[in-house]
């Protein structure tokens, strides 16, 4: 049992990493989610300038606890938040790395969604592949209504891209629910 556990972690990790590469790469879906800057080398001088640091950025900054600012400097970052620009994202100032170590990190993960998975629909017992497809389905929405619908209710994550999103992680949770179904198939009952 143990070794079906790992072999449905691996062969599932491994399919999730795949259709990942897929979605985000060969697929139109993403790519179509994002926008350009018109001018992005002078985007790119301004955050090098103003970017210490690798990290997360939001603007505009509104220091919370003892370090809040007067009132009157409230009112006006409060007032670029509703109004704009306003930021939120990750800036990297230094190299990305190498790309095996990368796939490396996203293959691992991967897995370790698979076994999560696994122990997840393993417990479902003699349900059928349906109640399993549909746990696995669940599980997504999980993700996508905890993470996702956050992000683009508080971070004005586009809709495009969100519901891209969601997709993703709906066809993703199925391979992973088939995968799991073909280790652990449902046990015939004895009659």
């Amino acid at each position: 049992m143990t070794k079906k556990f790992i072999y449905s972690a691996i062969v599932g990790g491994i399919i999730f990493f795949i259709w990942g590469g897929i979605s985000h790469s060969l697929l139109p879906f993403y790519n179509n989610t994002f926008n350009a800057f018109t001018n992005e080398d002078e985007v790119a001088r301004v955050i090098s300038a103003n970017a210490p640091a690798s990290g997360m950025y939001f603007m505009p900054w509104m220091p919370m606890g003892a370090s809040q600012p007067d009132s009157s400097a409230m009112a006006k970052m409060q007032d670029r938040l509703m109004n704009g620009p306003f930021l939120f994202g990750a800036v990297r100032v230094s190299s990305l790395g190498s790309y095996p170590m990368l796939f490396a990190v996203e293959l691992v993960n991967d897995i370790l969604i698979a076994l999560l998975v696994t122990v997840v629909l393993v417990n479902l017992r003699n349900s059928s592949f349906r109640n399993k497809v549909l746990t696995a389905e669940g599980v997504a929405l999980v993700v996508f209504f905890t993470r996702v619908t956050r992000d683009w209710n508080w971070y004005s994550f586009s809709t495009s891209y969100s519901l891209v999103t969601g997709v993703d992680l709906l066809i993703g949770f199925f391979l992973l629910a088939f995968i799991v179904s073909r280790f652990f198939p449902v046990q015939q009952q004895v009659q």
